[in-house]
């Protein structure tokens, strides 16, 4: 019972079931040595440029979302048919969940950080190595996917209800009549909000798995750091259960919401210029006032608590 359980879970997690204790023995330096080495890896991008197909219908991988194409991975397609199967069956099984893709293996993402790790205690020192610049290195491609993703979003819904939601209102009540017009802005409209809708569902979609990528990344690299300590004395049983449980969920959450502040900065722009050109310069006197009121909500704790 207990052996299935491990099985299922190690499927599942992606966790090596193979025990510290009997694997072959391995020298501090060789380990770093192939931790530099990282993962044999054909093409760095190879699998995630296949996702750029919009449609394939290949499955020689395990996982569908490794078989799937771009509108099938944006839509979150590839889920249809577990969804079907729950609806049918009115409930699921762990035999009915696909085991965990081999690009989210704990293991495998855990060599790459150790690779990066050991690139930045080489080129920096120990010293001035830091951990956030290595997470940074480790999900840097795909988060600026996602932050690209996230400003067309923004960008897809400031421009159908400011300026095509207008301009067909304007055309409404004007006294001439054009309908190719009148149907170019609605077809806007409606390819704006499909715009908006798909971009901010890739950006759903690639942060989970990013976010997951990671978690699973630094929970394996503290573990086996773990391992590695002759002595945890210095280390309370409450600082590890953090490190392997709110440690890593506050990097999934980092990871796959710390892109949205990047669409803060572009929305403030936008809002102000299109306020400004139908108010005038009186519209940026009344946003600075607007944000510069924010800095005085802020109250601060006293001291002596």
């Amino acid at each position: 019972m207990f052996s299935d359980a491990l099985e299922a879970d190690g499927r599942v997690e992606g966790l090596p079931l193979a025990s510290p204790q009997l694997m072959p023995e391995q020298t501090e330096e060789e380990a770093e040595a192939s931790a530099e080495r990282g993962p044999k890896r054909r093409g760095r991008y190879r699998q995630s440029l296949q996702l750029l197909k919009p449609f394939r219908i290949t499955h020689e991988h395990q996982h569908p979302v490794d078989n799937a194409g771009f509108f099938s991975f944006m839509t979150l397609h590839w889920l249809s048919p577990l969804a079907l199967k729950a609806y049918r069956a009115s409930s699921l099984s762990i035999d009915d969940v696909w085991g965990l893709s081999c690009h989210e293996a704990s293991e495998v993402n855990c060599q790459r950080l150790e690779a990066l790790w050991h690139e930045e205690l080489k080129s920096r020192g120990r010293e001035g190595a830091s951990l956030t610049r290595v997470f940074w290195r480790f999900c840097q491609t795909r988060m600026l996917v996602a932050v690209f993703s996230l400003l067309l979003t923004m960008v897809a819904g400031f421009v159908g209800p400011a300026l095509l939601v207008r301009a067909l209102l304007e055309y409404s009540q004007s006294s001439v009549s054009s309908v190719p017009y009148g149907l170019s802005l609605a077809a806007g409209i409606f390819l704006m909000e499909l715009m908006r809708s798909w971009s901010l569902a890739l950006m759903w979609a690639v942060n989970y798995r990013t976010a997951a990528r990671l978690r699973g990344a630094a929970l394996t690299f503290a573990f086996h750091k773990i391992l590695r300590l002759r002595s945890t004395k210095d280390i309370g049983t409450g600082e590890l259960i953090n490190i392997c449980s709110s440690d890593g969920q506050r990097l999934y959450e980092a990871v796959s919401l710390g892109c949205l502040l990047a669409g803060g900065p572009l929305v403030g722009i936008l809002g102000l210029s299109y306020t400004a050109y139908f108010l005038g310069p009186t519209a940026v006197l009344g946003s600075a006032v607007f944000i510069l009121f924010y800095p005085t909500m802020v109250r601060r704790q006293p001291k002596h608590l």
